[in-house]
């Protein structure tokens, strides 16, 4: 399958951050904004026990949906407008 030319699937920012990780093998993830379904194919690869990943932009949150039934993926993506309950804690 031919795609663009967006690097959604090679994000060098999430492959640096999970370096300082030893193992998120049996682990259980909430992803805020998965880039296009592109986080949630990555962090799948590495066995946790489950993911729950938010996308708020509802066109992401469209293409995450294909993306989940392309690679079949076994973890749940939900939209959700999640800026607005940030706005709401303290100190953030």
């Amino acid at each position: 399958m031919k795609s663009g030319n967006s690097d959604l699937f090679d994000d060098h920012r999430l492959i640096s951050a999970l370096t300082k990780c030893d193992n998120l093998e049996g682990m259980e993830i909430l992803e805020l904004s998965s880039n296009e379904g592109g986080h949630i194919v990555f962090l799948e690869s590495k066995n946790p026990k489950s993911i729950v990943s938010i996308e708020a932009n509802k066109r992401a949150f469209l293409k995450c949906l294909i993306i989940k039934e392309i690679v079949e993926l076994k973890n749940k993506v939900s939209t959700w407008k999640f800026y607005g309950i940030l706005k709401t804690i303290k100190n953030i």
